[in-house]
C-alpha cells in the first residue's frame, strides 16, 4: 500500500535525523535572538517559497530579526544584470559576523548543483557570520 509505504519512509527519515545537530542550530537561532542579531533565509525555486515562509514564522512566532529575499523583480534583474550565480549578493550584502544565513536547498546547495547557495555561503562565511541549513539529497 503507496500510503503505508511512505509512512515508513517519513519515519525512517524522521529517525536518521540527528538531534544534537538540530539541538545546535535551534540554540543558534536563540542566540540570534536574544543578541538582537538578523537571520538571511536564503533557496532556490520551492526553497525559496520555504524560506520567505520561514522568515515570516520566525518573526512573527519567534521574535526573530529574520528576512528572505521576496523581490521577484530585484532577483530577477540581479540574474539579468550579474548572472544567475551573484542573486543573492544584494541581499546579502549587509551580512555582518554577528548575523546568520540559514539555507535551504533540496538539491544540496554545493556548486555543481546551486552556484548561487553556494557563493551566498561563501559570502556569509567571508562576513564571518553563522551559516546553518537544512539541505539534501541526504
Amino acid at each position: 500500500m503507496h500510503i503505508r509505504d511512505y509512512l515508513r519512509e517519513t519515519a525512517r527519515i524522521a529517525l536518521a535525523i540527528d538531534a544534537i545537530v538540530i539541538e545546535a542550530m535551534a540554540t543558534e537561532l536563540a542566540r540570534v535572538r536574544n543578541d538582537s542579531r538578523k537571520v538571511y533565509i536564503v533557496g532556490l525555486g520551492g526553497s525559496l517559497a520555504n524560506a520567505i515562509h520561514m522568515s515570516a514564522d520566525l518573526r512573527r512566532l519567534c521574535n526573530v530579526d529574520a528576512m528572505a529575499p521576496s523581490n521577484q523583480a530585484e532577483m530577477s534583474a540581479a540574474a539579468n544584470d550579474d548572472g544567475w550565480e551573484r542573486i543573492f549578493d544584494g541581499f546579502l550584502s549587509r551580512i555582518e559576523k554577528t548575523d546568520c544565513l540559514f539555507v535551504l536547498s533540496v538539491g544540496g546547495g554545493t556548486e555543481t548543483v546551486s552556484k548561487a547557495i553556494s557563493r551566498a555561503v561563501k559570502k556569509a562565511k567571508s562576513a564571518g557570520a553563522s551559516v546553518l541549513g537544512v539541505v539534501g539529497p541526504n
